[in-house]
């Protein structure tokens, strides 16, 4: 974070504590405040904030939005569901909290029911390119990709500078053999954001699985410099060292990959495979 970023958050903060000194219980501003812990990274201190909020306002909708949204990416689901029920209970025109509470309905293995929120985000905002694009998401991860892509097409109409939307409509169209649209569409997100590094590891294993070895390499090895921890990039970058027969290079990225995962099943196998193939290299009689 640039120091920059971190003087105005350290001064924003400072301007909501001077505000709550002056209005205790003013739920809009807990519920900012909470709002600025959390991209601070301090989720307790948002989490205390939040409750805050809903003391002074328990039919805050906005706050239990934001609630729900942060004990979603804290895996908390079920304490999640119940802000996104009463978010919904408060405000129920709200998209965002229709295809937020839709991806926590998905993760817990609920797919009609995901489904239906997606629906009825898109019927609160037919516009929200982000509730098309999480709806293509969820399509997409149930194979059915024709639909998928008429989501991401209408996720592109309303936002074409959306790079998510790009990048897993790149990665849909690969799966139906539209090999040529699909690199357009990683080659434009990229246009957009050149360090998005969810775009560089799909298009190298788009890459990969064309058989563009060095190609793969370039595009894993630029989304290692945004993320050195990234565990699809170390295991997926691992095999094209393997196919190039730079057995030494792919073992290290399996180390990588099972430090990030230890129980990562893909990539224990093919570290299993790596071992194998030099073990066989060592018994190999060398000539001459």
């Amino acid at each position: 974070m640039l120091v920059d970023e971190i003087k105005s958050e350290e001064q924003t903060e400072k301007l909501f504590k001077l505000a709550l000194e002056a209005n205790p219980n003013n739920a809009d501003i807990h519920s900012d405040y909470g709002n600025l812990l959390y991209e601070m990274g301090r989720k307790e201190e948002a989490e205390e904030q939040y409750k805050l909020a809903l003391k002074a306002d328990p039919r805050h909708a906005n706050t239990h939005y934001n609630y729900g949204t942060i004990l979603y990416e804290m895996k908390r689901d079920e304490e999640a569901e119940e802000q996104f029920k009463l978010a919904i209970k408060y405000n129920p025109s709200d998209a965002a909290t229709h295809y937020n509470y839709g991806n926590l309905l998905k993760r817990m293995g609920h797919d009609e029911k995901s489904e239906e929120q997606y629906k009825l985000a898109l019927k609160a905002d037919p516009n929200d390119a982000v509730a098309h694009y999480n709806y293509g998401t969820f399509l997409s991860e149930m194979g059915r990709n024709e639909e998928a892509e008429k989501q991401y097409e209408f996720s592109l109409e309303e936002n074409p500078h959306y790079v998510n939307a790009h990048c897993n409509y790149g990665a849909v169209l690969a799966d139906i053999g539209r090999n040529d649209e699909a690199e357009e569409q990683y080659k434009l997100a990229l246009k957009i954001d050149p360090k998005h590094k969810i775009t560089h590891c799909s298009y190298g294993t788009f890459l990969l699985e064309m058989g563009r070895n060095e190609e793969a390499e370039e595009q894993y090895k630029l989304a290692l410099e945004e993320d050195l921890h990234y565990l699809n990039v170390h295991r997926n970058y691992g095999t094209v060292l393997k196919n190039m027969g730079r057995n030494e290079e792919a073992e290290e990225q399996y180390k990588l990959a099972l430090g990030a995962d230890p129980n990562d099943v893909n990539t224990h196998h093919n570290y299993g495979l790596i071992l194998e193939r030099v073990l066989k290299l060592n018994l190999i009689p060398q000539l001459g």
